[in-house]
């Protein structure tokens, strides 16, 4: 998951409480929803488009692998 890259979001900061109760939510019941990405070729990364804070609880999770769609 090290080849992604966020797009700016203005005004777009994450609650410390929201991303707890999240990742205490995706550890019980999982990936309920994929991140959305599109796959920048010329730089061979992943622009995520929406779901960053399901990305950020999974890396806090220690989760190697995420679903997602293009």
């Amino acid at each position: 998951m090290s080849k992604f890259q966020t797009l700016e979001q203005v005004g777009k900061e994450f609650k410390e409480s929201d991303i707890g109760e999240l990742a205490a939510s995706l550890a019980v019941l999982g990936l309920q929803q994929a991140i959305t990405v599109f796959y920048e070729e010329e730089e061979k990364r992943f622009i995520l488009v929406h779901g960053e804070r399901r990305l950020r609880v999974a890396l806090h999770l220690g989760w190697k692998e995420i679903t997602f769609d293009r």
